[in-house]
């Protein structure tokens, strides 16, 4: 195992390399949770927001690619189809109601958790499976809650359904696995920038895994993932600097549909491309995985819950996926001290 060492933030080019210790006894990664942020594509925007409202307290922004409002689907897959897609529903239900009355219940973070927090929303011009209106509607949510500066939304860009980046990926016009796209535009960048204050540069590409490596993990090793309809397999990326010991936070980036470890393999955990920035801000990232499945719960194409297949409590603290990723930042520390 080779480790970089980092110098004034900027890593040299004089590496160790040492036979590997059995970490049996190695300590808890240094992690300060307070920092941490979210991002998502499409149900993993949906998610991402979900999460966001949920846990505040703990985060501090979040990055939405082509996702709809908090709560839209109101637990119910044909309400999800026929409003919270491709189509907005000409006269949707109030947008706010569920959201108040799971402040009332503590159900969700209170409103001035979030009000500080940052949030950065994109929809592309061509985007045609989430149409604009969906995610303006989110917009609107997010306006309610937090100052004008605190927001940003972009609907000016030449994107189709994907994630975009700076090179990796696919045509960045058409919507195709694993949905990543190639658009000279670094979404990860942009989110992560406006989320966290005066970030270092991402390094290149071809360094990214000298200097960090992208880990497979046991969900269940970290969270109770029993009936969350996730995958056994998780993915994180950890920057060499944090497992030496330097203090570092989490970002947990979302999957889309289809764009999870049973569709496209890692594609979406090294293409992001959150990890370039990764390593040279100290910034674990954590892939949650979602589970294929053709029977209950019926998730044929990967997707996060965002409409109530797993339960009725789904976009709220008591929600199962969200219960498991929160777990899962709370035991980081000590269970990716091991990889």
């Amino acid at each position: 195992m080779s480790y970089c060492i980092k110098i004034n933030r900027v890593f040299s080019a004089l590496c160790l390399s040492a036979l590997f210790v059995p970490n049996v006894h190695a300590q808890p990664l240094n992690i300060n949770l307070s920092q941490s942020s979210v991002s998502g594509l499409s149900s993993g925007g949906y998610m991402a927001t979900q999460f966001h409202l949920s846990h505040s307290e703990t985060l501090v922004g979040a990055g939405i690619v082509s996702a709809g409002p908090y709560y839209c689907a109101q637990n119910s897959i044909m309400t999800a189809l026929n409003a919270c897609i491709n189509k907005m529903a000409d006269t949707p239900s109030d947008p706010f109601s569920y959201f108040n009355q799971a402040q009332k219940e503590r159900l969700i973070a209170p409103l001035s958790s979030f009000a500080d927090d940052k949030v950065w929303l994109l929809h592309g011009k061509l985007d045609t499976r989430i149409v604009r209106p969906v995610t303006d509607a989110l917009y609107t949510q997010y306006a309610k809650w937090i100052p004008q500066e605190n927001l940003k939304y972009l609907t000016d860009k030449n994107f189709a359904h994907v994630f975009p980046t700076l090179q990796n990926g696919g045509d960045c016009k058409i919507s195709s696995p694993p949905f990543i796209g190639d658009c000279n535009f670094d979404a990860a960048g942009e989110i992560l920038n406006f989320i966290y204050p005066n970030l270092q540069p991402a390094i290149s590409s071809k360094d990214t895994y000298e200097q960090g490596k992208l880990v497979e993990f046991k969900q269940a090793e970290l969270s109770d993932i029993s009936g969350a309809g996730m995958n056994e397999t998780g993915f994180a990326f950890i920057p060499n600097t944090c497992a030496l010991g330097e203090n570092c936070t989490i970002h947990i980036s979302f999957h889309g549909c289809n764009q999870s470890i049973d569709n496209v393999g890692d594609s979406f955990a090294k293409l992001a491309g959150f990890n370039e920035w990764a390593v040279s801000n100290n910034i674990i990232v954590i892939y949650p995985q979602i589970k294929k499945s053709s029977v209950a719960p019926m998730n044929p194409q990967s997707c996060w819950d965002w409409w109530g297949y797993t339960n009725e409590n789904y976009a709220t603290k008591q929600g199962k996926q969200i219960k498991a990723v929160f777990s899962m930042m709370q035991n980081a520390a000590e269970q990716f001290a091991k990889n």
